[in-house]
């Protein structure tokens, strides 16, 4: 316990002495930033003093991180020395260097995807600009040490997992957020002559000059993000046989098919305004039934993460197995996400049949949401067969795609049931909710899907007996008793002339002859 208190320390401190020297860089490079272009049009040059001051505080954080930092690193190398163990199972080690990574590698790259954002434009990337560089430094220096002892006990591999695929995540978070943003722009640029984006900056009334944002400057910030995540991705394919690689990726795919999905909707949802003649404002086509962004990031996720799963199991002792159990399990996410979409638009149908007449735009929503999530049917079938076929992991993920939707089920009709019922009985005590009819009707429609949901899936289950326990610990059976064979052995029958030689040969005694002469004498 002392051991690993006095280690927590030494890391502690060295940690905090890496973050005050990154501090004192990032200052140091936003006051050599601040005389150059980089400030922008508005923000002026920094004086000497404020010059002076900066570079007074690089030279003192840095020389206190050196001495104070330096002696507590010097402290941690002893300690691996003389307990070699501490290198690579030291799970305080992980901790420390791997959390704060964790933390810094997303600031560093979401930051510099924001710097290559704001350039051209007349804005100050000096702070920003500082940072990405600074927080990039601190990221090297810690993945590098790192890389000299990796851990090698459960909960080191955990911290060590969590950083690399908790980054990864994160990242790929940035990069829909930056992506989604350079695609709108691109197709406003490509199609509408950049109208949409160049009135929100510039208003209804442009002033001379002022100009749109440049679609090519977002595609490259979105490229920034998308090469770490590319990198990270790709070291994190090393950990063969990782529960946590696997839900990482599985998770990811997910988010993936979620995209594709809301791109197909929005795509429906824009096809049948346009079919029933609705007029559909140009910047409600850009921002809001952009498709082209989701279904491109969406297939662009969903590709990479296949190919990183065909990676992994390729690597597993029964290839093939592990191949078609990770099919499986794609297979019922995506049934498992059209399905919520399918019922989602089945619920918002029927607050519209509740509702009075709506017009075409409340109606295109749920109705595309209905139609991108009816094909889980056909994936629902398929994955019922592959179950039936005994294909690897079929059978699993057959149990969670319909557990999934059971309890999606309940929890439609117990919220939907709850909340209709809490509007009902506060507007009949006299404390009517605002608009409380239609969350009454909201609620109402949740529970006639939810209910719908319970039934059919629970006769499913039932007949798939998906709800029998699959293996029972069965009472320890004790083995057969075999009796011992009775050898029987063969009992030479005596004579006078044998007795007579056993008693001449020594074998018998004078009195056990005499005896075995008369028993002879006696059967006779």
């Amino acid at each position: 316990m002392a051991r690993n208190l006095y280690r927590f320390y030494l890391y502690a401190v060295f940690v905090a002495m890496l973050i005050f020297a990154t501090v004192g860089l990032s200052r140091f490079l936003q006051s050599l930033f601040s005389l150059t272009g980089l400030r922008g049009s508005y923000a002026s040059a920094p004086s000497s003093a404020a010059i002076t001051q900066a570079g007074v505080f690089f030279g003192v954080s840095w020389f206190i991180a050196a001495l104070i930092g330096g002696l507590h690193y010097w402290l941690i190398r002893r300690d691996m020395r003389s307990d070699p163990a501490t290198g690579g199972s030291n799970a305080i080690r992980s901790f420390f260097l791997n959390v704060t990574e964790l933390i810094a590698a997303p600031v560093a790259i979401g930051t510099g995807a924001s710097i290559i954002g704001q350039l051209g434009q007349a804005g100050d990337v000096t702070f920003g600009l500082a940072i990405t560089i600074a927080t990039l430094a601190l990221v090297g220096v810690l993945e590098w040490e790192r890389r000299r002892a990796l851990a090698g006990t459960v909960v080191g591999l955990f911290f060590q997992r969590l950083s690399l695929y908790g980054i990864q995540f994160i990242l790929l978070i940035e990069l829909i957020v930056n992506s989604t943003y350079a695609l709108n722009v691109l197709v406003d640029a490509l199609f509408f002559g950049g109208s949409t984006y160049r009135t929100l900056n510039c208003g209804d009334n442009p002033l001379a000059g002022c100009q749109g944002p440049n679609a090519l400057i977002y595609v490259a910030a979105a490229l920034w993000v998308a090469l770490f995540w590319i990198a990270y991705g790709l070291a994190g394919r090393k950990a063969t046989g990782s529960l946590f690689q696997r839900i990482a990726y599985f998770i990811s795919f997910a988010i993936g098919v979620i995209f594709m999905l809301y791109g197909v909707g929005q795509a429906i949802a824009l096809g049948i305004l346009n079919f029933s003649g609705a007029r559909v404002a140009t910047g409600d086509v850009v921002q809001m039934y952009n498709f082209t962004a989701s279904l491109i990031i969406g297939l662009l996720v969903v590709a990479v993460y296949t190919l990183w799963l065909r990676s992994a199991t390729s690597q597993q002792p029964v290839p093939s197995v592990a191949w078609q159990t990770a099919l499986s399990i794609e297979e019922a996410i995506v049934t498992g996400l059209m399905a919520l979409a399918f019922y989602t638009g089945v619920a918002l149908v029927l607050l519209n049949l509740f509702e009075s007449p709506v017009s075409i735009n409340t109606w295109s929503g749920p109705l595309a949401s209905m139609i991108t999530g009816i094909g889980y049917i056909a994936f629902d079938i398929h994955l019922y067969r592959r179950r039936l076929q005994d294909v690897p992991g079929a059978m699993d993920a057959r149990r969670g795609f319909v557990f999934v939707l059971l309890g999606g089920g309940v929890l439609a009709t117990a919220i939907g049931g709850a909340f209709a019922l809490y509007t009902v009985i506060s507007n009949a005590l006299g404390s009517p909710l605002d608009n409380w009819q239609r969350l009454a009707r909201s609620g109402a429609a949740a529970v006639a899907v939810g209910l719908v949901i319970l039934v059919v899936y629970f006769v499913l289950a039932n007949r798939e007996k998906l709800l029998v326990r699959t293996s029972k610990s069965a009472a320890p059976v004790e083995p057969p008793v075999i009796p011992a064979p009775v050898v029987t052995v063969p009992v030479k029958q005596s004579t006078i002339e044998g007795v007579l030689d056993e008693l001449l040969s020594g074998k018998l005694s004078r009195d056990e002859a005499a005896t075995r002469l008369r028993e002879i004498a006696g059967a006779r």
